[in-house]
């Protein structure tokens, strides 16, 4: 009975939190789990990892005119960098330069344009690689994808031209207006390079704006990409037609998959310039495949993502990509909190009557203890 007292007594001794305090100390911890899962969703590690030697043992050619065109280019890719733009993926691209390269060579590509987002980190190291290993395979142009909150434009420079005359092209800090865009459309024609208008069609949707296609073409843009990753855009294919604009097929790669076409040319030599000269003149027709191409290259399952998938599963409940873009689902988060807050308030009323119950058990014996004592 002694010790039924003394534990009875360090009980009521020891420090209590009171029902506020646990709330506010569940509501902390249950926010902080849910929000730890939503970031790893968001910014974990790629399903994959990725080796040169994956692409080894497969590769597809598309169906084409192989005597009307010798050029299959892809005018929109992006791979792992340190600088440039954060996006999901954590920084645009999950593939190096080399196996950007070789992803192209798999899909039958021959040409392709390199354009991180504002960044020109890996173009000189693309080109290396591409001249140094597969030189009769593929020839890359540099580039990169002036990206901001207004809209998207691929810049594409000559392959002879120094990086130093061009890479200074990106977006400066502030809002991006009309005349910042002919700014820097004026900037490139100036280093020799191109501009191509990306994915309309997705600008309008996921930022809202878009400068018109009417203002685009009076201010010097030279390309619209009428067809990105799986979309089809027939109004920039119409206007592209009507006023003489170039089409262009991008990828819009940022990790390994089928692609949905090719940008289809024809040019005097297999060289860089000369496919460069090619989009100069504005000599191309747009291959597109609806159903897109095989993929049949099989890439290791990484562990990382193994292990962090419950994490990221819990963080999809809340999360969800919209075109590439991340999205909280603000509505869902508060319903689920609320039925967390339920349940609290649940175990807070069994907890209650659980304590009750166990102090009537506890008084019972001591009153009986004490009765026999006497």
């Amino acid at each position: 009975m002694r010790n039924l007292e003394k534990s009875r007594q360090k009980l009521d001794s020891a420090p209590k939190l009171n029902a506020k305090m646990r709330l506010a100390l569940f509501a902390g911890i249950s926010t902080l789990i849910i929000a730890i899962c939503i970031l790893v969703y968001i910014f974990g590690p790629p399903a994959y990892v990725y080796e040169n030697s994956d692409w080894g043992a497969w590769s597809y050619t598309p169906d084409y005119n192989t005597t009307k065109w010798n050029i299959l280019l892809d005018a929109h890719s992006h791979e792992k960098t340190n600088g440039g733009l954060l996006t999901y993926g954590g920084d645009g691209g999950y593939l190096t330069p080399e196996q950007n390269i070789l992803w192209h060579i798999s899909l039958g590509y021959n040409a392709m344009i390199l354009t991180d987002h504002n960044t020109y980190e890996n173009v000189e190291e693309t080109i290396r690689i591409a001249e140094e290993k597969y030189a009769s395979k593929i020839v890359v142009l540099p580039g990169c994808e002036w990206t901001t909150t207004t809209i998207h434009c691929n810049l594409v420079f000559p392959p002879d031209a120094p990086i130093e005359s061009y890479s200074y092209i990106v977006p400066p800090k502030g809002e991006i207006t009309n005349e910042t865009i002919r700014k820097m459309i004026n900037q490139t024609h100036a280093a020799g390079g191109i501009v191509i208008v990306n994915h309309i069609p997705w600008t309008l949707r996921v930022l809202g704006v878009n400068a018109s296609r009417e203002a685009l073409l009076s201010g010097g843009a030279d390309y619209i990409e009428i067809v990105n990753q799986n979309e089809w855009d027939n109004d920039s294919y119409k206007f592209c037609l009507e006023n003489g604009m170039g089409m262009v097929f991008g990828s819009d790669m940022h990790w390994p998959v089928e692609v949905y076409g090719y940008t289809l040319m024809n040019a005097s030599s297999f060289t860089a310039q000369a496919v460069f000269d090619e989009l100069k003149n504005k000599r191309t027709e747009v291959l597109y495949i609806p159903h897109g191409t095989p993929y049949e290259v099989e890439h290791k399952l990484s562990l990382a993502f193994v292990a962090l998938r419950p994490l990221m599963q819990i963080g999809a409940m809340f999360a969800y990509y919209i075109d590439g873009i991340a999205n909280i689902d603000w509505m869902g988060l508060g319903v689920f909190l609320a039925y967390l807050y339920v349940a609290f308030g649940i175990l807070e009323l069994f907890r209650e009557k659980t304590i009750q119950r166990i102090c009537r058990e506890c008084g019972k014996r001591l009153s009986k203890g004490k009765r026999m004592k006497r």
